[in-house]
């Protein structure tokens, strides 16, 4: 299984589950824990898929509520339109704009400083 089909696995788990444990992930899926953490933080930082780890006794990995995968994506348009509204934007106005973006959009090649 190479690591894209590992993590979309672990997406799909996540989905399926309310909560489900690293063990648990590790051993479904044939890696180590220490993968399936890596794996969690691409998902989290990189994929801006919603995942909260929670400590203890009741831990466990959860995708929270927020997770929409069909309704929470700008079109390209909007991103463009946004793109464009940056361009003109007070400081404050740009960081909601990219804030936006990184949550709901995408940044495009040949896009924006974030700063």
């Amino acid at each position: 299984m190479s690591t894209r089909e590992r993590r979309a696995e672990i997406i799909r788990v996540l989905r399926a589950k309310t909560r489900t444990r690293i063990s648990y992930l590790a051993e479904y899926l044939n890696a180590s824990e220490r993968t399936i953490q890596r794996d969690l933080l691409v998902l989290t930082a990189e994929d801006h898929f919603p995942i909260t780890t929670i400590q203890g006794n009741q831990g466990g990995v959860i995708l929270t509520e927020l997770h929409h995968p069909h309704r929470n994506i700008f079109t390209r348009e909007q991103n463009e339109t946004l793109m464009e509204m940056h361009e003109t934007a007070t400081p404050k106005q740009r960081a909601i704009i990219i804030e936006l973006l990184k949550a709901f959009g995408k940044i495009l090649s040949g896009g924006f400083d974030e700063h």
